[in-house]
């Protein structure tokens, strides 16, 4: 019997840890992290990679890369266990990536779905004002505006559809 394989459960149960704490690393990362970017007018040069990012998937991926290096520095000879384990480990690092993406996306997507001052005034008009304001943004509209024309062969193609179809 190999000493790898008295070794291996050690192994399991270190990759079992990771993966319970993955997600509290990342959330813990999150919570962390003010979300500002150094720009380069704030140097005067081109920011560098830790600049560039924001703090919390920086320290993401340097907890990342050390759960990896750890595993690499066992030096395990058979490629197989390696094999599995770096597997395993993949699925650990791919859940973390994903629960990130999850979380900022909900962040860009609130972000982005607040309203503008001027849409806040807008939704608190009564219906009376907002009837008012469209009319007098429509009487002092000075441009004509141009219905959408198709190309003529689109057009040809809806005309040929409709012959077919006997819509007329």
């Amino acid at each position: 019997m190999k000493i790898e394989d008295l070794l291996a459960d050690f192994v399991w149960r270190w990759v079992k840890i990771t993966d319970s704490k993955v997600i509290g690393w990342v959330d813990g990362a999150i919570t962390q992290d003010d979300f500002v970017l150094t720009t380069r007018q704030e140097h005067g040069r081109e920011p560098t990679d830790d600049e560039r990012h924001t703090a919390s998937v920086v320290d993401i991926f340097r907890s990342f890369n050390q759960i990896v290096n750890d595993l690499k520095k066992l030096e395990w000879q058979d490629d197989y266990q390696m094999a599995k384990f770096s597997t395993a480990l993949a699925k650990t690092v791919g859940q973390g990536i994903g629960r990130y993406c999850e979380v900022l996306e909900k962040l860009f997507t609130f972000e982005m779905d607040r309203q503008t001052p001027e849409q806040e005034a807008a939704a608190t008009q009564t219906r009376q004002q907002r009837w008012l304001a469209l009319a007098r943004d429509a009487w002092s509209n000075q441009e004509k505006i141009e219905p959408f024309q198709f190309a003529p062969e689109v057009r040809s193609l809806f005309s040929h559809y409709y012959q077919s179809s006997n819509m007329y």
